[in-house]
């Protein structure tokens, strides 16, 4: 995430939970306009919306003296984004993003990735999924975690599924109390270029999301973890899907079952990429 200047690009976020018959919670990242961005500080979102994610986080570290910092970060440390903003203005709609958390993750964990789609013109849905609350998940089943994956694709299809109702113009509620204009994004959405992305085992959500749901035209899944697949999801996933990896994530029984994802057929609409060094640069953030 970049510092915040001048050049910040342009985004925003706010909250939006909706309750059906499958749940649907996630942050919205879209474009504002950017003198809206340079305005009042005050106004920038918080990366942990509360104490219970810091104990989560606390909890899965587990590393004397986490607990505390976590919380202080929960309450003071802001983003570059500013809260229920104006959609900027545009001729044409915003493309859309899908984005699925890994393990022991929520809405907020992925805000710089996120941050960074919305300021080239996406709205960016990051789904928070029900299977990782207190950020605890299954792991020692495999048959609960193929539940949990396709749970968490029914959570991103819902996702997807209010955005369209925000387009439409259909009634939305938000029962969280941060209330934003949802007719704002009526007409505004471009629901022919739905992308899915995610990291880990959101890389594998977006997988099974796409072979549940054809309006996802594509995926992009980084470091995927696919052992929660099951066989029947490799044959009906028939959308273009560009990996990426990092070099010292992956192990050989993972890639080859991405690599079942890419017969000859499909070479022109599906890459692996690979970064085989990764320098993680540290980035100071103004604080409120």
């Amino acid at each position: 995430m970049a510092p915040i200047t001048t050049d910040t690009p342009n985004n925003v976020m706010i909250y939006v939970i909706i309750w059906s018959n499958v749940q649907c919670f996630f942050r919205l990242f879209y474009p504002i306009d950017k003198d809206l961005l340079d305005g009042d500080q005050s106004k920038r979102a918080l990366w942990l919306p509360g104490s219970e994610y810091a104990k989560g986080y606390a909890s899965v570290v587990n590393i004397p003296g986490f607990s505390l910092c976590a919380k202080i970060i929960a309450g003071s440390r802001h983003i570059p984004a500013v809260w229920n903003a104006p959609l900027a203005s545009s001729e044409s709609p915003f493309p859309i993003i899908v984005f699925s958390h890994g393990l022991s993750s929520c809405r907020t964990t992925y805000c710089c990735i996120c941050i960074d789609l919305a300021s080239h013109g996406f709205i960016v849905a990051a789904a928070e999924h029900s299977g990782s609350k207190g950020m605890y998940t299954p792991r020692s089943s495999v048959i609960l975690l193929r539940l949990n994956v396709k749970q968490r694709a029914d959570e991103c299809i819902a996702t997807l599924d209010t955005l369209t109702a925000m387009h439409d113009g259909k009634e939305v509620e938000n029962i969280m109390p941060d209330k934003f204009d949802f007719t704002q994004l009526q007409g505004k959405l471009d629901l022919d270029r739905v992308a899915i992305c995610g990291h880990s085992f959101g890389g594998g959500t977006s997988i099974v999301a796409m072979a549940k749901d054809s309006r996802f035209k594509c995926s992009v899944p980084l470091d995927a973890w696919l052992f929660p697949l099951s066989g029947d999801v490799y044959e009906k996933v028939q959308q273009p899907i560009l990996f990426i990896n990092t070099y010292y994530f992956q192990w050989k029984e993972n890639i080859s079952k991405m690599n079942k994802l890419m017969p000859s057929e499909y070479n022109d609409a599906r890459r692996m990429l690979t970064i085989r060094s990764v320098v993680k640069l540290k980035t100071i953030y103004k604080v409120k």
